[in-house]
């Protein structure tokens, strides 16, 4: 019971805490229908990473008039494992059990596995797995994302290397091989969620499983910037743009920066409320974008979005 009660509040990592409860309503009942028209209730949990979009999310949502209220529990650093097996600490509602009553119906768990630890696949599907499960006994129309993360500059974690017994399977199917470039260790962690969500979709009958594609939409940004459809920006400056600056302490090689904070929310807000993100207002001041340029960033964002099936825009592709 004590561990039922650590999982509940870990469901809140991700965004920025908020205390305020969540609105009562009908949820949708499938994969694909219209959001309630007061927004959505998202809890995520995770780590610095899934903390890209902490104080953003909300805001954007918002902003387009949605009333969306966002849920985390995160601890810098830590694997989905970690989370389960360490309530009550790091940000957000860590007494998950706790949480996820008091916050239910929830629409959205967004789980975030973690390639700095390079979790078999099979350890991402258990803890996961027991967020999501724990989840669905308040919330059993919660739909899960797993979030796709993006590897740091250097690209030398197990993912993007493809190394391990678990990967086997996928390398030889899709002939990977190590990443030589960012582009390709992206292409290569997509690998890995895909077969991860495949297991759980598996594990978990219902609705799909469904991955937030942000790694693979901040490769769509990177090519657009170097072929000039940014205007005002260098085309050769996309890490010094999005990424944090190496004055900003431990992870400045992974973490993003403020432009490429709101361009991640954007590809959220796509995915959850699955329509283009022209109303969402742009935060000028932070990111220091004209609006010009954010025509361009919500452009791809929705490009990404709308595309890639397992996003869960267009129709899912049908099952092997």
């Amino acid at each position: 019971m004590r561990h039922k009660r650590i999982v509940s509040s870990i469901i809140v990592v991700g965004l920025g805490f908020v205390s305020m409860r969540a609105l009562a309503r009908q949820t949708a009942d499938a994969s694909g229908d219209a959001p309630p028209p007061k927004g959505l209730v998202t809890f995520s949990t995770g780590n610095s990473l899934s903390d890209t979009f902490n104080g953003w999310l909300e805001p954007v949502c918002r902003s387009a008039g949605h009333g969306h209220k966002a849920y985390r529990f995160s601890v810098p650093g830590a694997p989905t494992e970690w989370l389960w097996t360490h309530p009550g600490q790091g940000f957000g509602k860590n007494d998950v059990a706790k949480a996820f009553v008091e916050l239910a119906p929830m629409d959205i768990l967004i789980t975030q596995p973690f390639a700095g630890h390079g979790r078999s696949i099979e350890n991402e599907a258990t803890y996961s797995g027991n967020f999501y499960r724990l989840a669905r006994e308040s919330s059993p129309n919660i739909q899960l994302y797993l979030y796709q993360q993006w590897p740091g500059r250097d690209f030398n974690d197990r993912w993007s290397q493809v190394k391990g017994d678990d990967l086997k399977g996928v390398v030889e199917k899709r002939k990977l091989k190590p990443a030589a470039t960012w582009e390709d260790a992206v292409t290569n962690h997509l690998a890995y969620f895909e077969t991860l969500r495949a297991k759980m979709d598996a594990d978990f009958p219902g609705k799909p499983v469904l991955i937030v594609p942000a790694g693979m939409a901040l490769v769509n940004l990177k090519k657009a910037l170097e072929a000039g459809r940014i205007p005002g920006l260098p085309k050769d400056q996309f890490f010094e743009l999005h990424y944090a600056s190496n004055d900003k302490g431990p992870g400045w090689d992974i973490h993003t920066g403020d432009k490429g904070r709101y361009f991640v929310s954007l590809v959220l807000f796509c995915c959850f409320y699955k329509e283009a993100p022209d109303k969402v207002a742009l935060p000028e001041k932070t990111t220091t974008m004209t609006p010009e340029q954010d025509k361009v960033y919500k452009q791809i964002a929705w490009e990404t979005v709308r595309s890639y099936p397992w996003a869960g825009v267009m129709p899912l592709p049908d099952k092997p």
